[in-house]
């Protein structure tokens, strides 16, 4: 990104517990581990469902384009 810098604020720093996570481990968890991983953050705005087929949705498409 042009005018991305790296995050000096702690607080805006991503999570290891959700930056750490592939597409295919978002797909598959189940609502327990969706909630306990997502506590908090603003990832639970787009509820479960929503996020689970917009993940699938990305990954298909970075399929689709070669995994680049």
């Amino acid at each position: 990104m042009k005018f991305a810098r790296d995050v000096t604020e702690p607080a805006l720093a991503p999570r290891a517990e959700i930056a750490d996570v592939t597409l295919d481990e978002w797909a598959a968890m189940d609502e327990a581990e969706w909630k306990a991983r997502t506590q908090g953050t603003a990832i639970r705005r787009a509820k479960r469902d929503g996020f689970v087929r917009n993940a699938r949705a990305a990954n298909a498409s970075h399929e689709r384009d070669g995994g680049t």
